[in-house]
């Protein structure tokens, strides 16, 4: 017999089967429109000390805003191969000594940068792809596309391979490379890599063996999934997760129905909670989060959405 409870609190819906579920609302949300800072593709975020950092991939510039009101603060870059300009930035992540790193992937090469835009210096790296930050330690990634690919962790500037990829998808036959772009994080016990092309999430352990090739899948009720980026919380990880379904799109196919979901993770791949994003919110791959806050973007209407975790 399946029960359930229904509480409402804060108006926030909770629903326990076999999981625990949630319905989000944003309690803020950022336009990024006026004083010059329009959002155009934001590609990655992060918050640090207070304030959040959006990567435009566009524009090459990051703009700053006050983490609990949203309100703009500085911006700083623009495109280019000078300090502090971007050639298709990919990523921005904390550095572990209270600065910015920024994966600038067409100039190969990782830059780091202080909260105000001044240059510190930069790793000189072919084809930089995602970083992650994990306990005061910087990872980057490779491309997946090359021999090199992996997951690296960066110590006095230089790369030393923990992750073998190139190994893994020759291991596992990955064959095309829509099918080896990933998504992934860095935890206190391992690396939880998402595969977009594969709907597939590997999990390894810190030193680089894989431990798990599936987990849980997400309550979808829609055909055409995609698993996102994770992000270490709790004892675990969160994984951003969408569907949607073209057959039920308006004539013009711009309206496409959708959901959207966060599921929370134990580190063996159970599914212990699911949170269901509002209707509306239609889901890129920029999102981060900072203690129970998460920071969305909705690649529709531009705008940045907090929501808040219980």
């Amino acid at each position: 017999m399946r029960w359930f409870i229904i509480l409402i609190f804060l108006n926030v819906t909770l629903s326990v089967f076999a999981q625990e579920q949630y319905s989000l609302i944003p309690d803020t949300q950022l336009s990024g429109t006026g004083k010059g800072y329009s959002l155009s593709f934001p590609i990655d975020l992060m918050v640090m000390e207070n304030e959040l950092y959006v990567l435009d991939q566009t524009s090459g510039i990051i703009y700053v805003f006050d983490a609990a009101s949203l309100t703009p603060d500085r911006k700083f870059g623009g495109l280019g191969s000078q300090p502090v300009e971007f050639s298709k930035a990919m990523s921005i992540c904390a550095d572990g000594n209270g600065n910015l790193a920024v994966s600038d992937y067409s100039n190969d090469r990782i830059q780091i940068i202080s909260p105000y835009g001044e240059f510190l210096g930069e790793i000189t790296q072919i084809y930089p792809w995602r970083l992650s930050n994990n306990s005061g330690e910087l990872y980057a990634d490779l491309f997946p596309g090359i021999p090199e690919a992996g997951i690296y962790v960066i110590d006095n500037n230089e790369l030393a391979q923990v992750v073998d990829l190139g190994r893994f998808f020759e291991k596992e036959n990955f064959k095309s490379i829509l099918e080896k772009y990933y998504s992934w994080c860095a935890t206190d016990w391992g690396f939880v890599l998402s595969f977009s092309g594969r709907d597939e999430v590997v999990i390894f352990n810190r030193n680089g063996k894989k431990k798990r090739n599936r987990v849980e899948p997400l309550p979808f009720s829609m055909p055409n999934t995609l698993y996102g980026k994770p992000c270490a919380w709790q004892d675990g990880f969160l994984l951003l997760g969408t569907a949607n379904d073209h057959s039920m799109a308006d004539t013009t196919q711009t309206k496409i129905n959708y959901e959207g979901f966060l599921g929370y993770y134990t580190q063996k791949g159970e599914l212990e909670k699911i949170y269901k994003l509002p209707a509306d919110v239609w889901l890129a791959d920029a999102w981060t989060l900072e203690g129970d806050k998460v920071y969305l973007y909705d690649s529709v209407r531009m705008i940045v959405n907090r929501f808040r975790l219980d």
